[in-house]
């Protein structure tokens, strides 16, 4: 077995856990509110363009907030579309679009990781153990 693939895969496992977790507790924690696009605009960079929207919200506290999201090299929004956004009601700035990507990433991205080197260490150790003998 490739046990330093193992281990790397353990651990992304596990940091895929914890933010899987912190992610679950600010959902649970969080209000929910519709939000509203108010501008999506094309930014070029040096690997590509990406868009980046502007959302507008209604706190609990009857104030608006804004939450500013870079949405990819893809523009998914137009102006006026309602979204699902989660908020921390002690501190409404810290806002996420209500989305596995919003509220997972390192979640994702680190379990995407483990997959991969699980596997890599799976693979080597049946090669080792089954078709090299």
């Amino acid at each position: 077995m490739n046990i330093s693939s193992f281990i790397i895969g353990i651990l992304a496992a596990i940091v895929a856990l914890v933010f899987f977790q912190s992610g679950f507790q600010f959902v649970q924690q969080g209000n929910k509110a519709t939000a509203m696009v108010i501008s999506e605009i094309k930014v070029n960079g040096s690997d590509g363009d990406d868009y980046h929207a502007t959302f507008a919200f209604t706190g609990a506290d009857q104030q608006t907030y804004y939450l500013k999201e870079i949405t990819g090299n893809i523009g998914r929004w137009r102006e006026g579309d309602k979204v699902t956004v989660i908020y921390n009601p002690d501190q409404p700035t810290n806002a996420k679009l209500l989305t596995l990507m919003g509220v997972y990433p390192g979640a994702i991205l680190f379990s995407m990781a483990a997959v991969i080197f699980l596997t890599i260490a799976l693979l080597t150790f049946i090669g080792k153990t089954w078709l090299l003998k």
